[in-house]
């Protein structure tokens, strides 16, 4: 489970390591170019904050990136 220390930590790289697009939040500030270590993305098939569009921008943006998807769906029995 996250701490409160970890959401704030996540929710400050959400906002201000960003691209060149505007997510609401902030202007895109093109930080994400400075990436350049490889990067592990790991998306959500059924995310609503972070739609399948949005991911996609971010693979985009991230030069360097190895992309996995989950299971949109798991089922326990």
């Amino acid at each position: 489970m996250l701490t409160q220390r970890n959401l704030l930590n996540i929710n400050f790289s959400l906002i201000h390591i960003n691209s060149h697009h505007h997510y609401g939040v902030i202007e895109g500030t093109g930080e994400a170019d400075y990436i350049t270590s490889p990067t592990l993305v790991i998306l959500g098939g059924s995310d609503l904050i972070v739609t399948k569009s949005l991911q996609e921008e971010i693979l985009e943006d991230l030069k360097v990136v190895e992309k996995i998807y989950y299971l949109t769906q798991v089922t326990l029995q």
